[in-house]
């Protein structure tokens, strides 16, 4: 029986034997002289010792015995399984992409079929929910009794490569939902791989209150063998510069661990687009983590879709990792000084910096592969140039510009450009001073020192106030002991300057400081070959590219447009700027998220749960660069370690167990509730003990 304490109902039966007891006794008058002049009384009852009306008393007891009955909802064994109300909860997280045994399908793809028998198997009154889990709720059909819609869901069910987040949640919802269901066979069928992970974080602490009543539904958890086989994850990967120019090299840093308890050897192998890069094969022992480095060099002008490999194992979805490489567009530099261009061979000042913001320009006179599109102009030719077409401008050896030409100097860095401006020997501080004031913030020029010792550069790291040539300080370029300065402005006053470069003894050599969104950088010492040793030294051409990248608008690397399935990120595409709609992103999937009505081209991207490589388009731009995101599998799922029984149980209460799917149909009751046989007894007594009452009310009346 379903309601057992129900049965303390036949303690009711005692009610119709105490009515029967308890009856008015009918007695006939006697008219007698000495009490006729006696006010009349009713008769009062009588207690009769013995009951009557029999037949009655006994329509009465059925009746109420089998009322009783009826809410105990009795049950008897048959050769069918008896109803059932299930809960099906299926899990979707990445782990459940590993190689079922024996087979080469997945176990998702294994445990969709096994609930698609299931399914077959519904009979009348049979109910099922079938729920797809992942870090959230992908799918709830609710209880049907239609096989229809639940074959419909189940198709439509798909892996991700995300987490489980919601999975224990979504268990213990549905055995709430449950746990006041009267039924012959009322359970939870969760299908998954029960990694330790998921239940991990449930063991911390008073998770649950342990007497639940929902703790004590039956849960039953269909999963494949313990045995996993050896499992080598690909946990992580970055380019380093995340962005290039076209014919660089960038070198991809990818973390991978050996999670089987065995030696394993791989191949690591990088791809762009299809095309197979560099391949290096790394022997993990148990346990180990290593790091390792591919080079690759980007010879296609667009961005592309890069992504790393290794072999497939028993679980392939954390074999790849993808991380698009941005390509940067040439950086246009407007470099500014007096006099004309000056010769190929030429040994001035202005000529050697043209020489190191393009090398190949300038000796080979061939622009293509090179980073830097130079355009060398005259002052007075300043005010005729389109400045916002600029990344960086470079003023040489110049003291004054017309205020007009200053203000427009100072819109362009206050919208995001650079400036660099760099006085010459000629400079008159004074002059120099108050032109270009509103772009120095408060730094102001001092009197040349132009002595006859030279000063040193200081090579600490922890001496200037901004690591711009942080790099050139460290001697990744070249010595810097041999380096001197004999020529160089002394400084005034700072203002809110940095300093970049500095002397052994204090003095300042170069200087940035913030204005709006862009930069100033002010070098105290010329490019000319009698003021300092620098230009002619391996630092030279690469102190020049490194102060053009950070003043350029691409100052900081760019970052990759990467993350994790399932997680929300905002997705900056200044390219889509004021065109409004939506973006679509497509590839393993397809998703459209609305741009931001700030009109920014900023994105929120959310629910992606495919890894893979997305290409990011938008309807109203279908020209231009293509732009890439790439989706990678979650972190944290690639250890197949099954949860202990005492954890499940601890997590998921004490009617949880593990069995085959094979063994599921033992476990249903063979019950049939008997509600209709007693429903149909409950409706004859009802009846009999009607024309039973009648029958006795009519004799009465012909007794009397």
């Amino acid at each position: 029986m379903l309601n057992p304490i129900m049965l303390l109902g036949l303690a009711g039966l005692a009610l119709p034997v105490i009515i029967h007891l308890i009856h008015r006794q009918r007695l006939r008058p006697r008219m007698l002289a000495t009490i006729q002049f006696l006010d009349p009384q009713d008769v009062s009852n009588a207690f009769a010792p013995v009951p009557r009306h029999w037949l009655q008393l006994l329509l009465r007891l059925l009746l109420m015995a089998v009322l009783v009955l009826l809410m105990a909802r009795l049950f008897v064994t048959r050769d069918q399984v008896g109803p059932r109300t299930l809960a099906v909860v299926l899990d979707r997280s990445m782990s459940m992409q590993r190689i079922a045994a024996g087979g080469e399908r997945t176990l998702f793809d294994e445990h969709k079929q096994q609930i698609g028998e299931l399914i077959d198997t519904l009979g009348e009154g049979d109910r099922m929910a079938l729920m797809l889990v992942g870090d959230t709720v992908a799918h709830d059909t609710g209880f049907t009794e239609d096989p229809d819609v639940l074959r419909a869901a189940l198709a439509s069910f798909e892996v991700s490569d995300a987490g489980d987040r919601a999975f224990v949640p979504a268990v213990r919802a549905a055995a709430r939902q449950l746990v006041n269901r009267r039924e012959v066979n009322t359970c939870v069928i969760v299908f998954s791989d029960h990694q330790r992970s998921t239940y991990e974080p449930y063991t911390r602490g008073d998770d649950e209150p342990a007497d639940a009543a929902w703790r004590q539904v039956p849960v039953l958890l269909v999963s494949a063998a313990d045995e996993v086989g050896p499992n080598v994850a690909l946990t992580d990967a970055s380019f380093s510069p995340q962005a290039v120019h076209l014919g660089q090299s960038a070198t991809v840093s990818a973390t991978l661990k050996n999670l089987a308890d065995e030696q394993r050897s791989v191949d690591v192998t990088l791809y762009e687009n299809d095309r197979q890069g560099a391949v290096r094969q790394v022997v993990l022992e148990p346990g180990e983590q290593v790091v390792v480095d591919l080079e690759h060099r980007f010879d296609s002008p667009v961005d592309t879709a890069t992504r790393i490999e290794l072999n497939d194992d028993v679980l392939r979805a954390d074999n790849r990792y993808f991380d698009p490489m941005r390509m940067q567009q040439r950086t246009n530099v407007l470099l500014v000084a007096p006099g004309d261009e000056g010769e190929v061979g030429a040994f001035s000042g202005v000529d050697l910096l043209s020489y190191a913001l393009n090398p190949g320009d300038w000796l080979a006179g061939a622009r293509t592969g090179t980073h830097v599109a130079l355009r060398r102009v005259t002052p007075n030719v300043l005010r005729q140039q389109t400045l916002p077409m600029y990344s960086t401008v470079m003023l040489y050896g110049i003291d004054a510009l017309p205020a007009e030409e200053v203000e427009d100097l100072l819109a362009f860095v206050s919208q995001g450009g650079g400036l660099a401006i760099i006085p010459t020997a000629e400079v008159n501080p004074v002059t120099f001073n108050d032109s270009f004031a509103p772009l120095l913030a408060g730094l102001a020029l001092g009197t040349l020192r132009n002595g006859e010792t030279t000063a040193a550069l200081d090579s600490r790291e922890n001496a200037v106030g901004n690591d711009m040539l942080a790099p050139m300080l460290r001697g990744e370029w070249g010595g810097t002991a041999e380096l001197s300065v004999s020529a160089y402005f002394g400084l005034q006053q700072s203002g809110a300057a940095r300093d970049v470069l500095r002397t052994t003894d204090g003095d300042w050599l170069a200087a940035t400081m913030p204005i709006g969104r862009g930069h100033v950088y002010v070098q105290l010492f010329s490019c000319e070959l009698t003021d300092s040793s620098v230009p002619r030294s391996s630092v030279f051409v690469p102190m020049v590219q490194r102060v053009i990248t950070a003043l350029s608008r691409r100052a900081d690397d760019a970052q990759a447009d990467t993350l994790r399935a399932g997680q929300s990120a905002w997705l900056a595409l200044p390219e889509y700027r004021s065109l409004g709609g939506s973006v679509a992103l497509r590839g393993p999937a397809e998703h459209r998220f609305d741009l931001s009505e700030d009109d920014q081209g900023i994105v929120a991207v959310r629910d992606v749960v495919r890894a893979g490589a997305y290409r990011i388009e938008h309807d109203a731009k279908q020209t231009g660069r293509s732009r890439w995101l790439g989706v990678n599998p979650v972190a944290g799922e690639s250890n197949l370690a099954a949860a202990e029984d005492a954890t499940i149980t601890r997590v998921l209460g004490s009617g949880a167990q593990r069995l085959a799917f094979d063994d599921l149909d033992a476990h249903f009751s063979r019950g049939h509730e008997l509600f209709t046989w007693l429903v149909m007894v409950l409706l004859g007594a009802f009846a009999i003990e009607a024309l039973a009452g009648a029958w006795q009310a009519r004799r009465s009346r012909r007794v009397s």
